[in-house]
């Protein structure tokens, strides 16, 4: 075990992602105190995600915040992530008057907030010794809507799943041969079935594409909500070849993405997403709208993926029109993405808590 390396994370729910990061660190050498203020819930119903990784649920006990303190006190550093509860902001505040090395975890809200909640938000940005904001887009709205200097800020997003390089080499090599003999073009969406996730836009993109170009699509759909039946019905009156799977595990989930061509996310505002960066360091083709802060970040329009504005069906049918008529750039703008890999990796994350961890040592009188 590093020596002054033992770290308090206090998250929300737990979340592949957050699993994920949680043994990386683990694997990297650091003591990790790990806690969750929810258990699994019906939002996201996997069976199980521990990996075998051991992590704490707050039960709102007396005990348990006894806990909580303690190990707060023994840590090197503090993440805590947003201001969801009064533990959040307990810790935020503890940390502040005691002077504990604390990173405020935040993605991007951009939905309008009362007063009250903007300067109570503003004035815990303000005590935070670091910010942890994910992606450089996201450091941009935060430091214009609060007017926070972003040299506080650093760009820390959710970590991607990990692939097995020669795996998606050999599947990617194949998707590419079978594309270049016109065979159907693999489209996957995986996201909730709210309105919020923008299903109305695709919808009527696909409703306006030509015949000729939506039978080149297989699509599939991936995710539950209460809006499923009405969005289903929507889907079959479209009339070409759509699969709504409903709810899959993780493991299915990244299956389903390794081997698709291109990765659908049109949702009207998304404070990160993380399945269109999975995508990417899948080397797949991710069409993204802009209301999706993790591809506003990462895709450059044409280069290395697509965006098209969020409200505008439009666009986003003449960019699957563009992809039918031109199936070579599907792999292309996919090599492209994954050389992006490097920087949405788990290995980015952990370079950066270590510099804040020797930030931290150095400046101790």
């Amino acid at each position: 075990m590093n020596e002054n390396k033992r770290i308090f994370f206090y998250n929300a729910i737990p979340m592949p992602h957050s699993i994920l990061l949680h043994k990386k660190l683990v694997e990297a050498g650091y003591e990790v105190d790990f806690w969750y203020y929810k258990g699994l819930t019906k939002l996201y119903p996997w069976s199980q995600i521990d990996n075998g990784i051991q992590y704490n649920i707050y039960d709102n006990s007396w005990a348990g915040f006894k806990k909580i303190f303690h190990q707060s006190r023994q840590s090197q550093l503090l993440i805590v992530t947003g201001w969801h509860t009064w533990i959040h902001i307990f810790l935020i505040l503890y940390s502040f008057i005691f002077r504990k090395n604390m990173a405020l975890w935040l993605d991007v809200n951009e939905q309008k907030i009362s007063k009250l909640k903007y300067f109570r938000n503003y004035l815990l940005l303000k005590i935070s010794r670091h910010l942890f904001i994910t992606g450089k887009y996201g450091i941009n709205i935060t430091s214009k809507q609060y007017g926070i200097s972003t040299s506080k800020m650093k760009d820390f997003p959710y970590i991607t799943a990990v692939f097995d390089a020669t795996e998606l080499k050999k599947i990617n090599t194949y998707r590419r041969k079978q594309l270049e003999t016109r065979g159907q073009i693999r489209l996957m969406i995986s996201n909730r079935f709210i309105e919020r996730k923008g299903y109305n836009v695709v919808i009527d993109a696909l409703k306006i594409l030509n015949p000729i170009v939506l039978q080149h699509f297989d699509i599939t759909i991936l995710g539950i909500g209460p809006d499923f039946d009405i969005y289903k019905k929507q889907f079959k009156s479209i009339g070409c070849n759509i699969i709504l799977t409903g709810w899959v595990e993780y493991d299915d989930y990244i299956e389903n993405l390794k081997n698709t061509d291109v990765y659908l996310h049109a949702s009207l505002f998304e404070p990160y997403g993380i399945p269109p960066m999975d995508a990417m360091c899948c080397g797949k083709l991710v069409v993204g709208s802009s209301g999706v802060i993790s591809c506003m970040d990462k895709i450059e329009n044409g280069i290395n993926g697509f965006i098209y504005d969020k409200d505008k069906s439009s666009e986003l049918a003449k960019i699957l029109t563009h992809i039918q008529e031109n199936p070579n750039i599907i792999y292309d703008l996919g090599d492209a993405a994954l050389e992006s890999q490097p920087f949405l990796g788990y290995q980015y994350n952990l370079t950066l808590i270590n510099s804040i961890l020797k930030m931290d040592v150095t400046h101790k009188p």
